[in-house]
């Protein structure tokens, strides 16, 4: 039988200064919105304002996931949500985090509160998370920024999701100003996550990547929906679980596209068609130099063709070798 419970779920990239229509508010979920976007500020409506510089004018800047029904808000703790009886998304307001307070604590107290609110409210299939963090790079007290994020969210999942949940897609970049800022995106369906052949699985990382390794799947496939979703987690220029080609910026990103034509290819083996296109997705790449922005948008536009959604923002990456990571989400046929 055919399960439409998501029929409606779509992402939506906003372009670079344009005002979202206010009579598509009474149908959006939330989104992300970064430096020079114009998306709607409302104390009911999660959107995650995340202080990264664009480093391009010409594509979205901000991205909304909408649904065709109706939705209700709401708020808890730190949170700030709203849904449909299928699918929610919320996010952690970064101005509720102590500046006190460990990374670690604040990561494994954010994540608590967000699977407890999934959790109350049955949306208990977390399907993607993006987590922005102040300095991820800096050493404090023996250990970077990044690795004490991961040892909160490890012990938040180890606590709150089941023996044999599956992760969620994820991003965790660096951003200028203070806190952890996180937006997240749930549902009441099941979700598939898919795996890159070239790369082992983020959980099965050695020790030399920190105490606990991080927690998230190459990508989730949202089959439950008219148009499948497939949400690409950041993808950046690693092979097994190595870095590659330190210092140049046109072969990591050569490297990356790699990784991702091979997540759209298990995801389309998965199916047995092939319902998702490289070329036809919404990519968000983040740069370490914003020198290397011109080769790496010349690059990408060449492999994936000059009409693709590409959003360059200036982000630090969560290995200091690696100089870029880019992020998808593609919709079955490529509609949007």
């Amino acid at each position: 039988m055919n399960d439409s419970r998501l029929n409606n779920l779509t992402s939506i990239g906003i372009p670079h200064f344009q005002a979202f229509p206010q009579s598509r508010l009474s149908r959006s979920l939330g989104g992300l919105c970064f430096t020079g976007c114009a998306l709607p500020v409302s104390a009911s409506l999660p959107i995650l304002f995340a202080p990264l510089e664009s480093l391009n004018s010409r594509t979205a800047e901000a991205e909304m996931w909408m649904t065709e029904n109706e939705v209700t808000s709401g708020s808890r703790k730190n949170l700030i949500y709203r849904h449909d009886d299928h699918v929610l998304f919320g996010i952690f307001k970064q101005n509720d985090v102590d500046p006190k307070q460990s990374l670690e604590e604040a990561t494994y107290s954010a994540y608590l509160q967000i699977l407890e609110l999934l959790s109350a409210l049955g949306y208990q299939q977390l399907y993607r998370c993006w987590n922005y963090i102040s300095q991820i790079n800096e050493i404090t007290e023996g250990l970077e920024r990044y690795r004490k994020f991961n040892k909160g969210r490890h012990r938040a999942f180890a606590e709150r999701l089941a023996g044999n949940a599956q992760l969620p897609a994820a991003c965790a970049l660096g951003s200028v100003g203070e806190g952890l800022h996180i937006a997240f995106l749930a549902g009441k369906a099941e979700f598939i996550a898919i795996e890159n052949p070239r790369q082992i699985r983020a959980w099965n990382y050695p020790e030399q990547y920190g105490p606990k390794s991080p927690a998230f799947s190459r990508a989730i496939l949202l089959s439950h929906v008219a148009r499948k979703i497939l949400s690409v987690s950041g993808t950046a220029s690693i092979v097994g679980h190595q870095s590659y080609h330190e210092g140049d910026a046109q072969a990591q990103t050569l490297e990356t596209i790699t990784n991702i034509e091979a997540i759209v290819l298990e995801a389309n083996k998965l199916l047995g068609h092939s319902a998702f296109d490289l070329r036809q997705g919404n990519y968000r790449v983040y740069i370490r130099h914003p020198e290397h922005a011109p080769v790496i948008e010349r690059l990408l536009s060449q492999a994936l063709g000059p009409d693709v959604n590409i959003s360059l923002l200036r982000a630090d990456i969560c290995r200091t070798d690696l100089l870029l990571e880019i992020e998808a989400t593609l919709h079955e046929s490529g509609q949007y």
